[in-house]
């Protein structure tokens, strides 16, 4: 015991107290040597996993001053032993020694808890990030099953409008029924009215043919008579005028 200013000090009580502190952090430094040193070399044991202390550590303002962005992450976390949000993460590491010259620190950060994230190393809850080597492993297997997404059944391919349009606009070709030629079909329908006049594209659609084989077909017909070419590429059943109009 002694007095000092009036007061009683123990400082056994003070002694055993840093102690425990020590032994703490001493503890939290060990588990995170053994996060960053890897798996051990093929044949051999891992490393005896310490114990970890559920006291938290407090860490003094310069302590992750020459530390990566995450050992600097996985450090603060091991002391605080609680749960945090990506922006309390960033305001603490800054408070705790990290500098960055990016004008979105918090971003950077989440970067890092995100990839910390998907390699395992941290967990994510509702209400913040916490680091995994703290909570048992059946809790940490169920947290990274429910991480992965459900796979998707690959959707069967659907025709496109543009391809049903295309497919649409293709001219079927259609034979002829045996015996009767383009022609004479042709002149079939010019004959069916006389009076009237047909494009050469109408009468395609009509025999469901190619409109260039009955634009060709109709420019014979008219070199043989056997129809009349009016102006506006229309055409009409041979009427004999226009052979008397050429005559005269």
């Amino acid at each position: 015991m002694a007095e000092e200013n009036g007061n009683t000090i123990d400082y056994r009580s003070v002694l055993a107290d840093m102690e425990a502190k020590r032994a703490a952090l001493d503890s939290a430094i060990a588990n995170l040597k053994i996060f960053l040193s890897g798996r051990a070399s093929v044949g051999e044991p891992p490393p005896p996993r310490q114990p970890i202390s559920a006291e938290p550590i407090e860490l003094h303002k310069g302590a992750l001053l020459d530390k990566s962005l995450p050992a600097a992450i996985k450090l603060y976390l091991s002391a605080v032993k609680r749960k945090m949000t990506n922006k309390e993460i960033a305001n603490a590491l800054r408070e705790h020694g990290v500098e960055s010259t990016s004008e979105n620190f918090e971003g950077v950060v989440s970067g890092a808890i995100k990839r910390l994230g998907d390699s395992g190393e941290l967990l994510r809850f509702k209400d913040g990030w916490a680091l995994a080597a703290l909570y048992p492993e059946h809790l940490r297997n169920r947290i990274s099953q429910e991480k992965k997404p459900a796979r998707k059944k690959p959707k069967a391919k659907r025709a496109t409008k543009s391809n049903k349009k295309k497919k649409s606009q293709e001219p079927m070709i259609v034979a002829s029924p045996e015996g009767v030629g383009l022609e004479s079909r042709i002149e079939g329908i010019l004959k069916s009215a006389p009076a009237k006049t047909f494009a050469s594209e109408e009468i395609a659609k009509a025999l469901n043919a190619l409109p260039q084989a009955v634009s060709l077909a109709l420019g014979r017909m008219a070199l043989k008579g056997k129809a009349d070419k009016l102006p506006g590429k229309l055409y009409q059943a041979n009427s004999g005028k226009l052979k008397e109009m050429k005559v005269g």
